[in-house]
């Protein structure tokens, strides 16, 4: 897959199943740094006409409340319940809770409303295990890199290097194993950047790909770098090495998949003492990384039409879509709210400015 944006020449592998039908390519927002924040295309089997999305690559996000440090599970709820809060008063005008205190798990708190009814509230999020799985094996190689001497990376300093992972018949996610590490880490070393072929007019975009220009290795992966433009990342990556890392992996979603993810999560909540149930979408987890694509698939799937969803305990069930702000009750009725931020979410980014003459 290629897509040329703004003169710059972008490239994911993709595989498509020949009984699958492609509709069209879906790009995330253009990070400051002129690179899309992930990739993906849609279409929908030929045998069932349900909607479905490639998630080809993304960037997750790292949220400036959440350290270098993870933070514990009770934080991350605190974090989610009072940017709940914050983004419902920004619509309604008023607080959803005047009192709130810990709970006995479960709850995860206990809350007063304004008319002075007691609720207990849990918190969790709408998260896809393959992408989150993936993107875990990738911190190995991160911390891998950081764990190394600077030195030995400094000729990739300024670029974003995109890498991706195969098996024998299929793109794989990145393995668990040592060696495997040491030799993503040994080509990085012997990598030498060239950029050329990925500026483009945006009008001129190549027949075939220049694969001679991107770096394939036997071990089974291969990588291509980027240059950054305007910006760079505040990431703590960035911060220590001076360029960054990202995982092009393929995972297919369907409508369903999503309407069945969440009826998983209400099943598992849905206990006494629970009256309300806010689902975080696209919240940091507890090494503060947010997933720009859980928010994409949620509103995939909430524009085919919100589906009808049972509880027995549960009161009230409440999606927060934490980069557009956007709140929606889904039960006991629809009550959607709009959006205080339509632009999402902009990483933490440093303007950059052109190299010395010489450089």
């Amino acid at each position: 897959m290629n897509g040329g944006i703004e003169g710059r020449l972008f490239t994911f592998p993709v595989q498509i199943d020949v009984h699958w039908k492609i509709e069209g390519s879906v790009f995330g927002p253009m990070l400051p740094w002129r690179m899309p924040s992930f990739a993906g295309q849609y279409g929908r089997p030929f045998d069932t006409g349900s909607s479905e999305v490639l998630v080809l690559f993304e960037s997750p996000y790292s949220h400036p409340a959440v350290g270098a440090t993870p933070i514990s599970q009770e934080a991350v709820e605190e974090l989610q319940i009072q940017r709940y809060a914050t983004d419902f008063a920004a619509t309604q005008g008023a607080l959803p809770y005047k009192h709130l205190e810990r709970g006995d798990d479960p709850p995860d708190f206990k809350v007063r409303l304004p008319e002075d009814k007691s609720r207990g509230v849990d918190l969790t999020q709408l998260t896809f295990g393959k992408r989150r799985a993936a993107q875990a094996r990738f911190e190995r190689i991160r911390q891998s890199v950081l764990d190394a001497p600077r030195w030995e990376f400094a000729h990739l300093q300024g670029h974003m290097i995109f890498i991706w992972f195969t098996s024998e018949s299929d793109l794989a996610a990145p393995g668990t194993d040592t060696e495997g590490v040491d030799d993503v880490l040994s080509a990085l070393r012997g990598y030498s950047p060239d950029t050329s072929w990925t500026k483009l007019p945006s009008t001129d975009t190549p027949e075939m790909l220049p694969v001679e220009e991107l770096a394939v290795d036997p071990a089974g992966f291969t990588f291509y770098a980027v240059e950054f433009e305007h910006a760079v990342p505040a990431s703590e990556f960035f911060e220590l090495r001076g360029f960054e890392l990202g995982l092009a992996f393929q995972t297919r979603h369907s409508v369903a998949e999503a309407w069945s993810e969440l009826r998983r999560i209400v099943q598992k909540h849905d206990k006494p003492k629970i009256d309300d149930l806010i689902v975080s979408v696209s919240g940091p987890s507890k090494s503060g990384l947010m997933f720009p694509s859980d928010e994409m698939l949620l509103g995939i799937a909430m524009d085919s039409g919100i589906e009808q969803i049972e509880t027995e305990f549960l009161d009230r069930l409440i999606l927060h879509e934490w980069s557009s702000g956007r709140i929606t009750q889904v039960h006991p009725e629809v009550l959607e709210f709009r959006a205080i931020r339509p632009g999402g979410f902009v990483p933490a980014f440093y303007s950059l400015d052109a190299p010395p003459e010489g450089n």
